[in-house]
């Protein structure tokens, strides 16, 4: 079985694998910047196939999906984390510009939870990395 097989890196888990996990696990300034941070960041896309807990344990980065099916482990993975997504598709790819009263009316409107917000700013520091990472190698060719 190939490691993304067994990792469930299908749907929504392996576009954030593409995006954070590819670019940044063989990236030297990323493996310095957090060679002494360990966290967990769990995304649940509830209208996807599958949820992505993305964790960062001492400079390395490894994605994991969770089949939405399984409750379980969705349970499981919201409980251990330090920072958390739960929303729809829509809202999530909206979030990078939406305003913070916008964010508010979606969380007390039950269409938004998020857990841990700070920890979610290294999101955007991640992403920025990756950005960095894949404008490298597209360089070299």
């Amino acid at each position: 079985m190939s490691e993304e097989k067994s990792r469930n890196l299908e749907g929504f888990a392996h576009m954030i694998y593409n995006q954070f996990e590819r670019p940044l696990k063989d990236n030297q300034k990323f493996k310095e910047k957090y060679k002494d941070a360990k966290l967990k960041i769990f995304l649940n896309i509830t209208d996807a196939t599958h949820a992505a807990l993305l964790t960062i344990d001492k400079g390395a980065i490894t994605v994991n999906g969770i089949l939405q099916t399984d409750k379980e482990g969705l349970i499981k993975a919201a409980e251990d984390v330090d920072a958390l997504i739960k929303t729809d598709m829509n809202t999530f790819v909206s979030m990078e510009n939406m305003s913070t009263l916008k964010t508010i009316g979606k969380i007390f409107g039950g269409k938004l939870k998020i857990k841990g917000g700070k920890n979610l700013r290294i999101l955007q520091d991640l992403r920025k990395l990756a950005t960095e990472a894949d404008a490298d190698v597209s360089e070299f060719f």
